[in-house]
């Protein structure tokens, strides 16, 4: 087998392999991005206003995606990059084998969980606008319950992908999966097809990727068998850390989507969804732009170049200001935007534009923190207090609710990650950069 592990390791090399990666994958994310919001439109115009806004909170199930693993996948990453940096490949493959064997179970835990909430939907006050029948609703559950479970396991390729630094092929799949999506929604819409096959066009979105990636990676290099695993209790220990940080994120997360139709109808929740599509495309290109970085820091941290680690630690720092100053401008002239975007002016509440941005553009340097933790592994030092933060945004975004409707939820949500996520991170970084 060719040695996937021969390459420079000067710290020049280094930065062009992460520049290569940021510059392929923020080009293939731009391309999904736009698809991205080109279905905006086309959703609305075809199932209106509340029905997207239960799309959208049917469809945050799938938030759990990256998730519910419970931190094995983000230690699984970390053990293959680390297994990269070290050039063995054997321990590589291993590794990842060992990897799938625990999110396979991970992924049934998802699906037993998913089919019982599919179950007591009704009983929990989940339900449908009159427009969707109560057969539709309980199909549109069921699709994304399965394809939940199934995200979870097949996110192994793409912690793999990432871990040997061709995080590219990710995103070049995500290009092209969102290129198949939107032209499924535009014939969906132009058949007339319920809002259910809409709801299955969009979870495929979400597997297709992983699904292509996992074939190009294993061919890449040059996996044509399966080893032998290893015992999984050390990587699923190691996954413990960063557990409970994972289970309070799906939790506020999936349940912010609900909050939003409880205390503003389905109208709030297709705001949200609305402003989650225009806000993302900020926030998954800077995630690619950065996203090399973190097993480069792993590399620099091996050949000791502290010199490189904080240089381009402080670049991705003013990367995220500029993309959190051109997001804040997208806020403030919104009503542009959407005229241009969909065609017509959206009836949004001011003040929920204003926190989800501000929530959002925070939300941009956490990336830059996450990053370098992750590469000085670290990450799961700063997870008990975002745990505690995350949990307590929920009975926040309940009172908040409560007293001030759908925008007191986006005011939780912007707090939570001002006053403990930002301040936890930070800490650890400089905990991080203090270290010889």
């Amino acid at each position: 087998m060719t040695d996937p592990h021969a390459r420079d390791t000067s710290g020049r090399a280094r930065t062009l392999r992460a520049g290569q990666n940021a510059a392929a994958l923020v080009a293939a994310k731009l391309a999904a991005g736009v698809c991205a919001l080109l279905q905006v439109p086309i959703l609305l115009g075809h199932v209106g206003a509340e029905n997207f806004g239960w799309m959208t909170v049917i469809l945050s199930l799938l938030a759990l995606i990256p998730l519910a693993d419970l931190g094995v996948a983000m230690a699984l990453q970390h053990a293959l990059a680390e297994n990269w940096s070290r050039r063995d490949a054997a321990s590589l493959h291993v590794t990842y084998r060992t990897g799938q064997y625990i999110l396979r179970w991970h992924a049934l835990a998802v699906l037993a969980l998913g089919l019982l909430l599919t179950a007591t939907a009704p009983t929990l006050g989940f339900v449908a606008p009159a427009s969707i029948s109560p057969l539709e609703h309980r199909l549109a559950l069921l699709i994304v319950t399965a394809s939940t479970a199934l995200g979870v396991y097949l996110s192994t390729a793409g912690r793999l992908a990432d871990a040997i630094q061709a995080g590219w092929i990710n995103a070049v799949w995500n290009a092209v999966a969102a290129v198949v999506t939107l032209a499924g929604l535009a014939a969906a819409a132009a058949s007339g097809a319920s809002p259910t096959l809409c709801v299955a066009l969009l979870c495929g979105q979400q597997l297709l990727p992983p699904f292509c990636a996992r074939l190009q990676v294993r061919r890449r290099l040059g996996w044509k068998t399966s080893p032998a695993r290893t015992d999984a209790r050390p990587l699923w220990r190691a996954g413990l850390r960063f557990a409970p940080m994972h289970l309070s994120g799906a939790l506020m997360y999936t349940a912010a989507p609900a909050l939003f139709a409880r205390f503003g109808g389905y109208e709030a929740s297709a705001a949200y969804g609305v402003l989650q599509r225009l806000f993302g495309v900020f926030t998954q290109v800077l995630q690619l732009a950065l996203g090399p970085l973190w097993p480069a820091y792993v590399e620099a941290r091996a050949q000791g170049d502290a010199t490189w680690t904080r240089r381009t630690f402080f670049r991705s720092l003013a990367l995220a200001g500029l993309a959190s100053a051109a997001l804040l401008g997208v806020v403030l002239a919104r009503d542009l935007v959407f005229k241009v975007w969909l065609h017509t002016t959206l009836p949004l509440d001011a003040a929920l534009a204003w926190w989800l941005g501000v929530h959002t553009a925070l939300s941009l340097f956490t990336i830059a923190f996450s990053q370098f933790l992750l590469g000085h592994n670290r990450l799961q030092c700063a997870a008990p207090a975002i745990s505690v933060g995350q949990f307590a945004c929920l009975p926040a975004m309940l009172v908040l609710g409560t007293l001030f409707a759908a925008p007191g939820v986006a005011a939780a949500l912007c707090s939570t990650v001002a006053l403990v996520t930002l301040p936890a991170l930070l800490w650890q970084t400089r905990a991080a950069l203090a270290r010889p």
